[in-house]
């Protein structure tokens, strides 16, 4: 038995970690995961709750070829491991543990990896901080916007539909409808009403 990194057969930047043949994880949560439990509902099977975004994933700060130094044995009874240099730093400074994927049940977890080196992180944050330059610049000339699939903003909004349905895709809520869905969206100056309108 050894410890093994297993890259994405993609060749992209994500790793998993094994122990002999026993696949480890991380736990990550019990949270919010409404709607992500399957039962004997017509699609109940399909998952529809809310997903965790790719980018809060903690990343393994280092070079490729050292992915498995990160990994240390915490006890070797309880198959339970220390994955450390996590980026970022300050909100897993002290690393996450990985245990047997088979002993996680009805929580989030973690297999894979994504691995990153400091130059590439820094120009993440760049990206990252362009992204958000532009949404602020375009959240002061917006009047109004609305998240839709999203309970609050759509109740906000005064949401209404016949035949709609919402959903989670690659950490997006989306709405769809086989008849129709309608929002009333907010006029600072009040110079004339506005609706938001769908049909399908």
């Amino acid at each position: 038995m050894h410890l093994s990194a297993e890259q994405l057969p993609d060749n992209s930047d994500y790793y998993a970690f094994r122990y002999g043949s026993i696949v480890l994880a991380a736990k990550y949560g019990k949270e919010n995961q409404q709607g992500l439990f399957a039962d004997d509902s017509r699609g109940g099977h399909i998952a529809h709750g809310s997903q965790i975004p790719l980018n809060d994933i903690p990343t393994i700060l280092g070079a490729p070829t050292s992915v498995l130094n990160h990994l240390k044995l915490i006890n070797e009874k309880d198959l339970t491991f220390n994955l450390n240099g996590l980026y970022p730093q300050n909100k897993f400074s002290k690393g996450l543990e990985l245990v047997p994927f088979y002993e996680i049940q009805e929580e989030r977890y973690i297999i894979y990896f994504p691995q990153a080196t400091q130059d590439k992180i820094e120009i993440i944050q760049q990206k990252k901080a362009q992204e958000e330059e532009a949404v602020r610049k375009l959240d002061i000339i917006t009047a109004d916007k609305i998240q839709l699939g999203e309970q609050q903003p759509e109740s906000d909004h005064f949401f209404d539909s016949k035949d709609a349905y919402d959903g989670y895709m690659e950490d997006r809520h989306f709405r769809d409808a086989k008849g129709w869905f309608s929002y009333q969206m907010r006029n600072r100056d009040k110079k004339c009403k506005i609706s938001l309108s769908s049909v399908f």
